[in-house]
């Protein structure tokens, strides 16, 4: 048994001080979505996938390109992509000239990433662990990161990339009214990762499609210590239902509140990170951040 309990330890410590599953490969395609924070936009939806070599100033990169329809049928260069052998992966945006560090597998917790933005100079690592990912529960590094104190800003997820999109660079953290995200991670034309806020993975209409009639009213969140308490008696609403959603787009509560003007949330049982609330009937829609420390 103990020396169970020692391999264990030995891979786990392994895992998280070292790069391992190579993040630039053929062999995958990601489905990316960009929508505004208000009811009724657009989606953007895009496929983006690795193809070919090429050598820019004397160094290999591999070629992107981006497909902006559900089936795949046209691909567009959208830029060039390398990944050094510590694990940092650049991005060469087509018709640029400098490159940018989208993320870095070779970090440590504790570490400092200047993102060279102005209103934040550092992302930082909050944390890194192994946990199981996607569809199948495969288990991989994942390195939590924050923005300015901001926990669980974004994920870096080994072999995957950020969950707000393959391409995404950090500065956009900051960007109000702008939502970014990786719906679909698809490895050998294998399905590995789904989020399951979006019914596909090429989500295309409109974002929620419902206007908001609760925009002039207001929901309170108070955060205490071991609990979040939401009130919702200035609603003026008596029956809906009330889901908090984590980073991964997992339902983690489901409530189904009938003339109730409060709901406690126990911190405790919870991760610390962002979580989106939404609060739903028949005739309307509406969401909300509450963030658990």
């Amino acid at each position: 048994m103990k020396t169970i309990v020692f391999l264990i330890s030995l891979f786990m410590f392994t895992h998280l001080h070292c790069y391992s599953q190579m993040l630039i490969n053929e062999n995958k395609y990601w489905s990316n979505v960009r929508h505004g924070t208000e009811f009724g936009g657009d989606y953007e939806s895009f496929y983006i996938k690795f193809m070919g070599d090429t050598v820019i100033s004397e160094t290999l990169y591999k070629k992107v390109y981006r497909s902006n329809d559900s089936l795949m049928s046209n691909w567009l260069f959208e830029g060039s992509i390398r990944e050094t052998d510590t694990g940092s992966v650049h991005y060469l945006p087509k018709n640029s000239s400098t490159e940018v560090l989208l993320l870095d597998y070779g970090v440590k917790e504790g570490d400092s990433i200047d993102i060279n933005i102005d209103y934040v100079e550092y992302l930082f690592v909050d944390s890194i662990r192994i946990k199981a990912f996607g569809i199948h529960n495969e288990f991989r590094k994942h390195i939590f990161l924050s923005l300015d104190h901001i926990y669980n800003s974004d994920v870096w997820i080994d072999g995957v990339g950020s969950l707000h999109g393959i391409l995404f660079h950090p500065s956009k953290l900051g960007l109000v009214g702008e939502v970014n995200n990786l719906v679909c991670f698809f490895e050998n034309d294998s399905l590995k990762y789904h989020q399951e806020f979006y019914s596909s993975c090429f989500p295309y209409g409109k974002y929620l499609a419902i206007q908001n009639p609760l925009v002039n009213h207001k929901i309170e969140i108070l955060n205490q210590r071991d609990v979040v308490i939401v009130y919702f008696e200035q609603l003026g609403l008596t029956n809906f239902f009330f889901r908090l959603i984590d980073i991964n787009g997992r339902v983690v509560i489901f409530e189904d509140i009938i003339e109730k003007e409060f709901l406690s949330i126990n911190k405790n049982q919870l991760e610390s990170g962002i979580y989106i609330y939404t609060i739903q009937n028949k005739n309307i829609f509406f969401s909300g951040k509450i963030y658990i420390n």
